[in-house]
C-alpha cells in the first residue's frame, strides 16, 4: 500500500498509530490529489475529441467514439479523462457530453484556446496550481523539478511520477503558465529563459 493509501485508510481508523493519523482537511487534500492527477493526453488530442463531439451534437457514447476514430478504448480514455478533468466535458453512464466551456474551446482560435486551457488548468489541476504558486513564491521565479518529483514519488510509482511531470510540463508550456529549463531541470516563469539569455530560447534548451 502506498503512503497516500495508508493515510487515506487511517483517516477512517482513528485508533491507528499516531504517525498515520490525518485531519479531515488533510484527507480531503489527499483525495483531491488522487482525483486530479494529470492524464496522459496532449492539448491537441483534447481539442480533436471536443471537435468530434460537436459534430455528434455535443454528446456520444465513448465506445462509439473510439470506433469512429479506430482507437482502442484504452487509448481514448486518457483523452476523455483529461477533457473531463479540465471541465470541457462530462461523463455519465458511458456517454461523453461537451460543456459550454468545452464547446468554446473547440470553436476558438489558438490564442483563445490557450487562455481557456490556462484558466481550466489552474482551477482544476492541483499539480499545475502548485507549480505556478511555487514559482510565484520564489524570488528568482524558478523552482526545481526535483521538488515536485519527490512529492509525487511518495504517492506514485517512478514511471507514473515521470509521466505526471512530463504531462505537467507539456500542459504548462502550452498554456503559458510556466516554461521549463531542461538543462537545469527547473520550472521557470514564462519568458524568463528568453530574458536571462537575451536570445530566443531554442527547442533544445526548453524541450522536456
Amino acid at each position: 500500500m502506498s503512503p497516500i493509501d495508508r493515510a487515506v485508510a487511517s483517516a477512517w481508523r482513528p485508533n491507528q498509530c499516531r504517525k498515520h493519523l490525518i485531519t479531515h482537511d488533510s484527507y480531503s487534500q489527499l483525495m483531491l490529489l488522487r482525483n486530479e492527477f494529470l492524464k496522459d493526453a496532449r492539448p491537441g488530442g483534447i481539442a480533436g475529441l471536443l471537435e468530434l463531439l460537436l459534430d455528434h451534437n455535443g454528446k456520444d457514447d465513448i465506445y462509439r467514439l473510439a470506433d469512429d476514430l479506430a482507437f482502442e478504448i484504452d487509448d481514448l480514455l486518457p483523452i476523455v479523462d483529461a477533457a473531463r478533468l479540465l471541465g470541457f466535458l462530462t461523463v455519465n453512464e458511458g456517454d461523453a457530453a461537451i460543456t459550454a466551456t468545452g464547446a468554446e474551446y473547440a470553436n476558438s482560435e489558438i490564442l483563445r484556446q490557450k487562455e481557456l486551457f490556462r484558466v481550466a488548468a489552474v482551477e482544476n489541476v492541483l499539480l499545475l496550481r502548485q507549480i505556478v504558486r511555487a514559482i510565484e513564491a520564489k524570488s528568482d521565479r524558478t523552482v526545481s523539478e526535483e521538488f515536485f518529483h519527490d512529492m509525487l514519488d511518495e504517492q506514485f510509482s517512478e514511471d507514473e511520477t515521470i509521466r505526471q511531470l512530463e504531462t505537467a510540463i507539456n500542459w504548462g508550456r502550452y498554456a503559458e503558465l510556466f516554461d521549463f529549463d531542461a538543462s537545469r531541470r527547473r520550472f521557470i516563469e514564462p519568458d524568463k529563459l528568453h530574458n536571462d539569455t537575451g536570445l530566443p530560447a531554442t527547442a533544445a534548451e526548453i524541450d522536456a
